[in-house]
């Protein structure tokens, strides 16, 4: 049914959206909670729910355009950017050089 100017939206939709509402912020505050204990801490900042939210499974595509203030950066660092790690140096030195 398309929407139409004089449309409107019923009781039933509200309460609805309310309870999903509801059910998300709930998820959103037990993670946090988990994380504020993982760190030790008693109280629930902003930077707990973001950390939070991004290492849970569907929080980071439902919220991927959100912009949480005073919740600093999600510590990422890319792989090409670490050191490279002895062990693979170790081997190229070890290696004979190849003339030909």
């Amino acid at each position: 049914m398309k929407a139409t100017k004089g449309s409107r939206i019923s009781v039933r939709a509200a309460v609805y959206m309310t309870a999903v509402l509801e059910y998300l912020v709930t998820e959103i505050i037990e993670i946090a909670v988990d994380a504020t204990k993982e760190n030790k801490m008693q109280r629930i900042t902003p930077r707990f729910i973001m950390l939070a939210i991004k290492h849970d499974d569907d929080f980071p595509r439902l919220l991927s355009h959100v912009i949480m203030p005073s919740t600093g950066s999600f510590p990422n660092i890319h792989k090409a950017l670490l050191p490279k790690s002895k062990k693979t140096k170790s081997r190229t030195q070890n290696k004979p050089s190849q003339d030909y």
